[in-house]
């Protein structure tokens, strides 16, 4: 999570792709793994990411694209 703000925000959003300038965090949701991880590790990690994606974040995105 990153902390947003200060010249970040002087910008308007028209005057670029980056439209969230008004927003006062940016979250990032990554994954790693080692070469050592089985497949059902892999699998399970990718379905955790999408799970948060899908669930929390793309409703809040389309919230925030409507007000």
């Amino acid at each position: 999570m990153f902390a947003l703000g200060g010249a970040v925000s002087l910008v308007l959003r028209e005057k670029t792709a980056y439209v969230y300038r008004d927003s006062k965090f940016l979250l990032a949701i990554d994954s790693s793994r080692a070469s050592s991880d089985s497949h059902s590790t892999e699998q399970a990690n990718s379905s955790t990411q999408a799970t948060i994606h899908d669930g929390v974040l793309l409703p809040e995105l389309y919230r925030s694209l409507t007000v």
